[in-house]
């Protein structure tokens, strides 16, 4: 993590890139956040991004619902080994 870290003083600025046929890289210019929102908005209210929802709340009641299992029926101490892979669970995706 500190060789990555470490590596960003070695990023030259865009302006400072030049690709193999010689072209400069184009830099573009910020969007005003009205035209984001406006964006953001469309994105959501794309119809396969609806279908994603029962998805993403199906994922999210899972790590509830295991938490609530393995305080359940664990006691203190071997509550220790569940816990440790429902965290590290999404880690791993």
């Amino acid at each position: 993590m500190f060789f990555g870290t470490a590596s960003t003083i070695f990023i030259l600025p865009p302006s400072a890139i030049i690709r193999q046929d010689g072209t400069l890289v184009k830099v573009e210019a910020a969007s005003s956040v009205r035209k984001e929102l406006k964006n953001f908005i469309k994105v959501v209210k794309d119809k396969r991004i609806l279908l994603l929802l029962p998805m993403f709340f199906a994922s999210n009641y899972f790590y509830a619902y295991q938490g609530a299992v393995n305080a359940f029926y664990f006691d203190g101490a071997t509550r220790k080994c569940p816990s440790i892979y429902s965290s590290l669970y999404p880690c791993a995706h």
